[in-house]
C-alpha cells in the first residue's frame, strides 16, 4: 500500500519553524542571560524536536547538523562549557545555516555543502572547552576515554512493532548512543522473530542490548528514545566503569586489576576492557537457558525502579507534539 507523505512533510515544516523561532528568540536573550539554564533548556528542546523530526523523515542533512548543536548545546545547559559571545555567535550562524537546510529539505535544492562542513567542524571543534574561543584541538577529545566521571549504562531496549511503519530505522538511535560515547557491547535479540510465514514485514520483532560508556548523564541517554519511550520495552541501568574492582575490594584488600597496573602487567586502558568484557548475570542466565531475554528485561526494569525512584521521578519528559501526526497515520490505517 503506498502512502501519501505530504501531509506529514508539511507538519513536519510547520513545527519546524516554531522551533527554528524558539531557537532564534533563546539566542537572542542567551545573550544577555549567558547563566539561564531554563532558557538553554528551552533551546535544547527546540533542536532536539528538529533532529528527531528530521531523522523520521529521512531529512538527513537536518538531522546531522542540528545533532551537532544540539551537542554543544547539552554541554552548556551541563556547564561543561561556559556561554560567550563567540559561541552564541557560532550558535545564531548554524542556526541560518539550519534554516537553509530545512529549506532545501522542502524544495529538493542542494545546500552549499561546503558551508555546512565549515560549520559542522566549528561546533565539534568547541566541544570540551570552557568557552567557544577555546576550540578543542586532535588531541582534546582523547581524555575521554579516562575522563572523571566516565560511566557505563547497560540498556535494553525492545521498540514498538510499529517502528518500520513510522518511518524510523533502529539504526539511528544506535548510532546516536555511540555519538554519545563508545559502545563497547551491541547484542541483537531476535527470539520474538516469528515463522515466515507469520512474518510481517512492517512489523519490527528485534530487541538489542547494548553497553555504552560515556560521561553522559542518564537525562541525555533517555533522550534518545524520547519519540518512542512509551511504547518500547527500556530499561537503563548505571553504574560505575570501575565497579567490578570496587566490589572485588570490599574485604579491605587491594583490587587484583590495580595491583596488575602498578606491577606494569597491565596497563590501565587494558584493565577497563577487560573488566568491560566481563558476562552480566543476565548473559549467563540466558545462555543456560535457565531464563528469557523478556524475564531479564522485566527484572532489569524493576531493579531500575527499585533503586532509583526518585531520578525516575525527576527526570522530564521531552516530547514532541505528535497529535497531528497520530491523526494522520489513524486516517491512512
Amino acid at each position: 500500500m503506498s502512502t501519501d507523505l505530504s501531509q506529514f512533510k508539511d507538519a513536519f515544516f510547520e513545527e519546524s519553524q516554531e522551533h527554528l523561532t524558539t531557537i532564534e528568540e533563546g539566542l537572542l536573550q542567551l545573550e544577555q542571560r549567558p547563566g539561564d539554564i531554563d532558557l538553554l533548556n528551552r533551546i535544547f528542546r527546540g533542536a532536539h524536536s528538529i533532529k528527531g523530526n528530521s531523522g523520521m523523515f529521512g531529512f538527513t542533512a537536518v538531522s546531522q547538523f542540528t545533532h551537532k548543536m544540539e551537542s554543544v548545546l547539552d554541554q552548556l545547559r551541563s556547564s561543561q562549557m561556559v556561554v560567550t559571545v563567540d559561541i552564541t555567535d557560532l550558535l545564531l550562524q548554524s542556526l541560518d545555516c539550519l534554516k537553509t537546510l530545512i529549506d532545501c529539505a522542502r524544495t529538493g535544492e542542494s545546500p552549499d555543502a561546503a558551508h555546512v562542513e565549515a560549520l559542522s567542524v566549528r561546533l565539534e571543534a568547541c566541544q570540551g572547552g570552557p568557552s567557544a574561543g577555546h576550540t578543542a584541538t586532535g588531541s582534546a577529545a582523547a581524555p575521554q576515554a579516562h575522563a572523571p566521571g566516565m560511566r557505563r549504562y547497560t540498556i535494553t531496549w525492545v521498540p514498538p512493532g510499529y517502528l518500520f511503519q513510522r518511518g524510523l530505522d533502529p539504526g539511528q538511535f544506535i548510532k546516536e548512543l555511540a555519538g554519545l560515547g563508545t559502545l563497547t557491547h551491541l547484542v541483537l535479540d531476535a527470539s520474538r522473530l516469528p515463522t515466515l510465514t507469520e512474518l510481517d514485514a512492517e512489523l519490527c520483532y528485534l530487541g538489542w542490548t547494548i553497553d555504552l560508556e560515556t560521561v553522559k548523564d542518564l537525562k541525555v541517554i533517555e533522550a534518545v528514545f524520547d519519540f518512542v519511550r512509551e511504547d518500547s520495552i527500556l530499561t537503563i541501568v548505571e553504574s560505575q566503569v570501575a565497579a567490578h574492582a570496587a566490589h572485588v575490594a570490599s574485604d579491605g584488600a587491594k583490587p587484583l586489576g590495580e595491583i596488575l597496573v602498578e606491577t606494569g602487567v597491565v596497563s590501565q586502558s587494558q584493565l577497563n576492557q577487560a573488566l568491560s568484557q566481563q558476562k552480566k548475570v543476565g548473559e549467563i542466565l540466558v545462555e543456560q537457558k535457565m531464563a528469557t531475554p523478556e524475564q531479564i528485561s522485566e527484572a532489569l526494569k524493576k531493579q531500575s525502579e527499585s533503586t532509583a525512584p526518585a531520578k525516575k521521578a525527576e527526570t522530564p519528559s521531552i516530547r514532541v507534539d505528535t497529535v497531528k501526526i497520530d491523526r494522520l497515520i489513524n486516517l491512512v490505517g
